[in-house]
């Protein structure tokens, strides 16, 4: 039932009281004589003429109807009075029902606002897992691009480096090179200059063997220390005398330790030297 139609009924119940109410007291105020008519005295001989049954029963039926309508007017407001109950309990059932309606409505708009969000984060949830592969894939490509450039120019770098290190070992080596040659030639004088002491030294150490030939020469190579100490001493080239070879072996290491340049940068020329002995040219 309507909120409208519940109200309607409600004043049409009220509108029937009203009218029955009015006719009930209309018929009350039938029955109760006026007090201002004076009684006529005809009347009230005609009145004295009158059979008492008749009255009696007039009388009668007057109280049986007025009790009947009493009755049907209490009936009429029991009546009324539960159409009123009832309507306001129809009222009442209506007002729950808009409520519980208006509540249902709430809750739906609720729930229907609550879907649409529900749905969106879904939708949305599912465009970035759309999205996720792809932009894995990017970032897995720009991280490749960029491991790449990186090792790129650590190649390049290192690279760099490299030709930087072989161009200053080729510097060196060719400085180490031209300084060894350089060297060389020193030590090659330094050799000629003190070829002639060192054989000056050796033959004062030096016996000639008995019966030893003029003219007898042996080559000696001889490994020496930086400080000129004799550590080895060996014939290279023989006199063709073994006597001679040894007799010049023994002078050699009773000559040690050898007169050598001081240059440190020479000891590694004279570490091994080769010379020739000749007895005849001292």
């Amino acid at each position: 039932m309507s909120e409208g139609y519940g109200r309607a009924f409600i004043y049409a119940i009220l509108v029937h009281v009203l009218v029955l109410l009015v006719l009930g007291i209309s018929f009350d105020w039938q029955l109760i004589p006026s007090n201002n008519h004076q009684i006529d005295d005809k009347k009230v001989v005609q009145a004295t003429l009158v059979d008492e049954g008749k009255v009696q029963k007039e009388l009668d039926r007057i109280k049986k109807k007025e009790a009947a309508r009493k009755s049907a007017a209490k009936k009429e407001k029991a009546r009324l009075k539960e159409l009123v109950r009832q309507a306001a309990l129809a009222e009442k059932k209506a007002e729950k029902k808009r409520k519980a309606k208006a509540r249902r409505l709430v809750e739906l708009k609720k729930k229907q606002a609550l879907d649409k969000k529900k749905k969106a984060l879904e939708k949305k949830r599912k465009t970035l897992e759309a999205r996720k592969p792809a932009e894995r894939k990017k970032k897995k490509l720009t991280k490749k691009k960029k491991r790449e450039q990186i090792e790129k120019k650590r190649k390049a770098h290192a690279n760099k480096l490299t030709a930087q290190r072989k161009r200053r070992q080729a510097e060196k080596a060719l400085q180490a090179l031209l300084r060894k040659e350089q060297l060389q030639r020193q030590a090659q004088g330094e050799l000629n200059r003190y070829e002639p002491l060192i054989r000056q030294r050796v033959e004062r150490f030096w016996i000639r063997p008995p019966g030893a030939k003029t003219g007898l020469k042996a080559v000696l190579r001889v490994r020496l220390t930086p400080s000129g100490e004799v550590l080895t001493v060996r014939v290279v080239q023989s006199s063709g005398n073994a006597i001679f070879d040894r007799s010049v072996e023994n002078a050699v290491k009773k000559a040690t330790p050898l007169p050598l340049p001081s240059n440190p940068e020479l000891a590694e020329f004279f570490s091994v030297i080769d010379f020739e002995f000749d007895p005849q040219k001292g």
